[in-house]
C-alpha cells in the first residue's frame, strides 16, 4: 500500500491510501461522489493525483512533507 495526495477544485486536497495512482483516484472519486455531495460535479480527470512515499523526512519518518507537491 502507497500514500499518495489527490487535488481537485482547487482547494480540495487529502491522502489516501492505494496500491496505484488508478485505485487512488478511484477511490476518491467514489468517496466524494458518496458522501461529499459531488455526484454530479466531480469527474475522474478532476482528479490530480501524486505518488507521495518519497517525501518522507529520512531522520523523521512520521512526517510526510507535501508543501512540494507539483
Amino acid at each position: 500500500m502507497k500514500f499518495w495526495i489527490y487535488t481537485f477544485d482547487e482547494d480540495t486536497y487529502g491522502i489516501v491510501k492505494a496500491d496505484t495512482e488508478e485505485e487512488a483516484k478511484q477511490k476518491v472519486l467514489k468517496a466524494y461522489t458518496e458522501h461529499g455531495g459531488y455526484e454530479s460535479e466531480i469527474t475522474e480527470d478532476m482528479i490530480e493525483i501524486e505518488n507521495i512515499d518519497n517525501h518522507w523526512f529520512a531522520d523523521n519518518p512520521d512526517i510526510i512533507e507535501l508543501g512540494c507537491m507539483g
